[in-house]
């Protein structure tokens, strides 16, 4: 489950598919943290690209790393700062 957040801290909306995250972020730069598959937190800054191939998995372009990093919608958790927007989701 994927929960918005607005700058007041309440909860907006309570399920959230990859494709809204898409049209939410529109391009623009993003902050976060995510848990891979072996546990360790990884912090990023870059911007979501739409790739439709992987439906359950936010694809976006870290600017430290300068590479591609998918996040997987079915483990793990995330929470990323869109703007005034943050989204939060732990399988």
């Amino acid at each position: 489950m994927i929960k918005k957040y607005g700058s007041s801290g309440g909860d907006l909306y309570d399920d959230m598919k990859v494709q809204d995250i898409y049209k939410l972020a529109k391009g623009k730069y993003v902050t976060g943290h995510f848990t891979k598959k072996c546990g360790e937190t990884r912090k990023f800054w870059g911007r979501i690209e739409y790739d439709d191939r992987h439906p359950t998995t936010l694809t976006f372009w870290d600017m430290r790393k300068k590479q591609y990093r998918r996040i997987s919608l079915k483990q793990g958790e995330f929470k990323i700062k869109i703007g005034k927007w943050e989204l939060r989701h732990v399988a």
